[in-house]
């Protein structure tokens, strides 16, 4: 059997890894797509940091695995959101 797994080059996970998140968000530009899981309450926390280090976010949720699809509903609401709010912080 033979399968292919992708995943991101970057994973940081534990104690103290939101204010590493928020810095490296910070990092790469202005805006960011905040996907979250099934309660996206969860990332409020995050999300005012976010705005506290100078990044719009937009929540996006996904309940399960994502799919493909998903992955371009994301990416679609980013690019829409941007064009309607500029670079505004959104909460």
């Amino acid at each position: 059997m033979q399968f292919f797994f992708a995943t991101a080059g970057h994973i940081v996970f534990g104690a103290g890894t939101v204010v590493q998140a928020v810095r490296e968000a910070a990092h790469m530009g202005h805006r960011a797509l905040l996907v979250t899981g099934r309660t996206p309450g969860r990332a409020i926390d995050i999300g005012r940091q976010l705005e506290k280090a100078g990044v719009a976010w937009i929540p996006f949720g996904i309940p399960g695995e994502p799919e493909i699809e998903q992955a371009a509903q994301g990416a679609a609401l980013a690019r829409d959101e941007h064009k309607t709010r500029g670079s505004g912080h959104h909460s």
